[in-house]
């Protein structure tokens, strides 16, 4: 009879696959479940964050090489522009004195070369500088979202309950003890207000 009747309905959660205890209500299955799905959220966080970490931190030390280039160019690139400027002033105030040199002019002409190439440098070391920068914070902006969605996935995963009905195995059935009861009756026959006659049993306790 035990096995064909009767069952044990259980709540269960597909994405956690956890059960719950034979005793459990619905709202303590619950808090179990918020409190597994908290625990998964974490590390499945963590390792994002650890994975995001190796990559932002290899961009970081790019970028802070990529600074300090960028200070040597640009105080090389000021050294260069005040080269250019004593020499030019060299060259005008010789040709003010009256003496005209082409070294003069080549020397000043060839500064200025220099300068506008240690110029070109600096602006590459800076766009160099922004690109990492950008992508810094895009590699911030990806962990930022994964993780957003990571906590999303987890908090729909406590909503997703299921019943399941558990059906008794017959070895898991045990019998301590068979009783036969007798319970006593009694059979009534009277007449109903139709005149017609009846039989009826009742309880006789």
């Amino acid at each position: 009879h035990l096995y064909r009747t009767k069952r044990m309905t259980l709540f269960y959660s597909p994405v956690l696959k956890i059960y719950s205890y034979p005793t459990e209500t619905k709202r303590d299955f619950v808090m179990r479940l918020r409190q597994e799905a908290r625990e998964k959220r974490d590390e499945e966080v963590d390792t994002a964050e650890r994975r995001y970490e190796k990559k932002i931190q290899k961009l970081q030390d790019k970028l802070d090489r990529a600074q300090i280039s960028l200070d040597k160019k640009k105080a090389a690139a000021s050294s260069r522009k005040q080269e250019v400027m004593i020499s030019v002033g060299e060259s005008v105030l010789g040709m003010f004195m009256g003496r005209r040199s082409t070294r003069s002019a080549s020397t000043a002409m060839s500064k200025y070369r220099q300068s506008t190439s240690a110029g070109m440098s600096v602006k590459e070391a800076e766009e160099k500088i922004d690109v990492l920068k950008r992508e810094v914070e895009r590699m911030e902006d990806e962990l930022r979202r994964e993780a957003d969605l990571i906590r999303d996935e987890w908090d729909k995963a406590v909503e997703k309950i299921q019943e399941k009905p558990i059906k008794p195995r017959k070895s898991d059935i045990e019998v301590y003890a068979v009783t036969l009861a007798w319970a006593p009756e009694w059979q009534i026959t009277y007449r109903d207000s139709s005149g017609g006659t009846r039989t009826k049993i009742v309880s006789a306790w």
